[in-house]
């Protein structure tokens, strides 16, 4: 008596799809093949090229690391002195002229609006400015 093995038992759905793969053409395996190597090598040159375009983006793109700065000792003197040369003829009577006219009409405004009681509250900010004055400002402004 000859000692055989049994023959394995394939499920009918997995000999079904064996038997079709019979039927594919090797021309059709062969073509499949080289498209997906032909995109493997693509999507690895695509890689290549991006790994030496940021190596080299950091060397031509990025500034030099500049040294550190001591903070520089200030004169003020010297620099009220700067300013004033360079404010001079900046402001000058028509610009004062135009600077009341503006804050007559923002007084005046704020009035209106209820910001303030009466005009004589203006006074009493040259001490202490109302933190709610750039709203009135800002208010004001998009009113015109």
């Amino acid at each position: 008596m000859v000692n055989m093995k049994p023959a394995p038992i394939i499920p009918d759905g997995a000999r079904q799809c064996l038997l079709s793969s019979e039927s594919i053409n090797s021309h059709a395996i062969n073509q499949d093949r080289e498209d997906e190597l032909e995109s493997l090598n693509a999507g690895i040159n695509l890689e290549d090229m991006c790994e030496t375009q940021v190596q080299t983006a950091g060397i031509h793109h990025l500034r030099k690391e500049q040294p550190a700065n001591k903070k520089q000792r200030i004169d003020t003197e010297a620099v009220k002195k700067h300013l004033k040369v360079a404010s001079e003829n900046v402001v000058v009577d028509n610009t004062l002229r135009e600077y009341r006219r503006l804050w007559d009409q923002f007084k005046a405004f704020c009035l209106y609006m209820g910001f303030v009681d009466d005009e004589a509250e203006f006074q009493s900010y040259n001490k202490e400015i109302p933190c709610d004055l750039p709203v009135w400002v800002a208010v004001w402004i998009m009113n015109k």
